[in-house]
C-alpha cells in the first residue's frame, strides 16, 4: 500500500494536492491552515468520502470475511515457520 502523497497523486492528478505539498515543503512542520485551505480540505474530504461510500455500495465483496479467524491463524503459522530459530 502506497502512502507517499506525491506518488498517490500521480494517479489521481489532484492539482490542489500538489499546491498543498509545495506549501508544506516551504513552511514549518506545524503550521495552521489558512481559512481557504480549511475549506478546500473539508470539501475534498466530503467528496472523497462520498466516492468511497459509492464504491462500497457497488462492491461485491462480502460485508464480513468468510474464513473466521482461519486466515489469520494460517498467516501466523507461516510466519513462525519462516522465522529463524
Amino acid at each position: 500500500m502506497a502512502v507517499h502523497l506525491p506518488t498517490l497523486n500521480d494517479d489521481t492528478k489532484l492539482g490542489q494536492i500538489d499546491e498543498l505539498l509545495a506549501r508544506r515543503k516551504g513552511s514549518p512542520e506545524h503550521r495552521k491552515l489558512d481559512p481557504p485551505e480549511i475549506g478546500l480540505c473539508g470539501r475534498e474530504y466530503d467528496r472523497l468520502t462520498g466516492e468511497l461510500e459509492e464504491a462500497s455500495g457497488r462492491s461485491t465483496l462480502p460485508e464480513h470475511p468468510a474464513g473466521g479467524g482461519l486466515p489469520n491463524k494460517l498467516l501466523i503459522r507461516i510466519r513462525k515457520s519462516e522465522s529463524p530459530s
